[in-house]
């Protein structure tokens, strides 16, 4: 439930009958999801992955920069996360 209200704050809470709208739902919701999901995953297992892989804060801002073209709030809370992972040691400056 949680991601599904993150991918609709990314990519719009498009009405069930507006016809327009729905024609693109399906990929701005998947551009929305397929970005921001493995960010919080990451960020939720202390930097796992980004651990293993000696994954820098830059390489993730850019892999995760397609974010602030689907919704400026979501990647400001994307920047606010990784700035946090930094912080605490799960992702290298």
């Amino acid at each position: 439930m949680l991601i599904h209200d993150i991918v609709e704050i990314g990519a719009g809470d498009t009405y069930i009958y507006d016809r327009e709208k729905n024609r693109d739902k399906g990929k701005r919701e998947r551009l929305a999801a397929d970005r921001f999901q493995p960010l919080l995953h990451n960020y939720e297992t202390k930097g796992k992955s980004w651990n293993d892989h000696r994954i820098k804060r830059g390489q993730v801002m850019e892999k995760n920069r397609a974010i602030q073209a689907i919704s400026a709030c979501l990647w400001n809370y994307a920047k606010r996360l990784i700035d946090d992972a930094v912080k605490r040691g799960y992702l290298e400056k």
